[in-house]
């Protein structure tokens, strides 16, 4: 009997330690993976969290970047606005000194355009005097010499000759003497009146004028 117990208590401690050792096993295999899943779950979690912080300097570099970008345009477009009112402001110089020039130059042409227009009046009044005066000594220079011509023509067909050779003649020595073109036709009448032809007229009128103002005597 105490063989048999002693082989059943033997048998009992075996079976004890197997389990111990079972226990023992399991126990060691699941701190193991707890620990191996811990690892795991650590790792991750520094993993995630190195992702995250390098996020973080990601961002924050781009922030910088823009930031900085943002100060360059600012200031770019500050001095892009200086240099804008400097030109505004020397355009308005120049355009209020070539508005003084313009406005001088039209009180310039201003004036000068009414001495203009005064001397125009006075010029319009003296050239409608003249224009009188010019319009009356051809009219009176035309009658003189169709009377001189028609009375030194011996026919009617040889009026319009002897009037533009007479009229040649009269024109010429006016030119060439102090006599005006009517006293000489007035001269040229009186001659036809004493008898003398055309040709003779043509011929003498020259010599008649000088003898005139040789002696101060109008031909008239």
């Amino acid at each position: 009997k105490t063989r048999r117990k002693i082989e059943s208590t033997s048998k009992s401690m075996t079976a004890q330690k197997d389990a111990v050792k079972e226990l023992t096993k399991w126990y060691n295999k699941g701190v193991k993976e707890q620990l191996a899943a811990a690892k795991k779950k650590d790792a991750a979690e520094k993993a995630g969290i190195q992702r995250f912080l390098n996020h973080q300097r990601i961002k924050e570099r781009s922030l910088k970047a823009e930031a900085a970008a943002t100060k360059k345009a600012v200031n770019e477009i500050a001095a892009v606005r200086k240099k804008a009112a400097r030109v505004r402001e020397a355009a308005i110089k120049k355009q209020s000194a070539a508005m003084s020039a313009l406005s001088g130059n039209l009180r310039a042409a201003s004036e000068s355009m009414n001495k203009f227009a005064n001397t125009s009046l006075l010029m319009g009044a003296a050239f409608t005097a003249a224009g009188v005066a010019i319009v009356k000594v051809s009219a009176d220079f035309e009658s003189a010499l169709t009377r001189a011509a028609t009375i030194a023509t011996g026919t009617r067909n040889t009026f319009q000759k002897n009037f533009e050779s007479m009229s040649a003649s009269a024109i010429e020595v006016a030119n060439t003497t102090e006599h005006t073109a009517s006293q000489v036709a007035d001269g040229m009448n009186f001659m036809a009146m004493a008898g003398m032809g055309a040709v003779e007229v043509n011929a003498s009128i020259a010599t008649v004028a000088k003898l005139a103002t040789a002696a101060n005597l109008s031909m008239a």
